[in-house]
């Protein structure tokens, strides 16, 4: 069995999905070894001198953020009036991202899974989007783009569409957005099942 080491950052509660991504990779006759980063500190975390991340020295690095994260703007509705501040956050969550990946390849240069953001259900289907071509939808669409363009420029970043694989499974099937005020884990475990 061949080891493999994961560094997770994340800004939500991921521990049920690499639980999933455990049996699936042993499956493969790879054994997983997790890091983990926290909520709001990995960037702090990781541009430290001798930090525990470098230190582990993973074979790939995980970067799964969740909008509700870094704003509480998505739970407003993004209110058009709000446009300077929804450029403010989407300009946030990018710069986090590239200074992650930035520093990661000064320092030990692994291969990089970025998973893009995927849109609330009233959006998924592009219909009630009140905000029209200002909305939410071209909001998340906007990111994902920028993510796409992150990894075209940055050889070992790799775009992971989970969008993409939640609407394949069904979206009811794998999103439980009451999850996500309850332990800040938006997923239904048993979407993860269905692979």
């Amino acid at each position: 069995m061949k080891n493999l080491k994961i560094l997770v950052i994340r800004n939500y509660t991921v521990e049920p999905i690499l639980d999933e991504l455990e049996i699936y990779l042993s499956k493969k006759d790879l054994k997983v070894e997790f890091m983990i980063s926290g909520y709001e500190s990995h960037t702090v975390e990781l541009l430290k001198p001798n930090t525990k991340y470098i230190k582990f020295n993973p074979d790939l690095v995980l970067i799964l953020f969740h909008i509700n994260s870094f704003t509480d703007l998505y739970s407003s509705g993004f209110d058009p009036g709000l446009n300077k501040e929804i450029k403010k956050v989407k300009k946030n969550i990018i710069d986090n991202i590239e200074l992650i990946i930035k520093t990661l390849q000064k320092k030990i240069n692994p291969n990089i899974g970025i998973v893009n953001f995927y849109k609330p259900s009233e959006l998924r289907l592009d219909l009630f989007d009140t905000l029209d071509n200002k909305g939410m939808s071209k909001i998340f669409n906007e990111l994902n783009n920028s993510l796409k363009k992150i990894c075209q420029k940055n050889k070992s970043a790799f775009y992971f569409d989970l969008e993409h694989i939640i609407y394949k499974i069904g979206y009811e099937n794998c999103v439980d957005e009451k999850h996500w005020f309850q332990s800040m884990f938006p997923f239904k475990q048993i979407g993860f099942q269905k692979r």
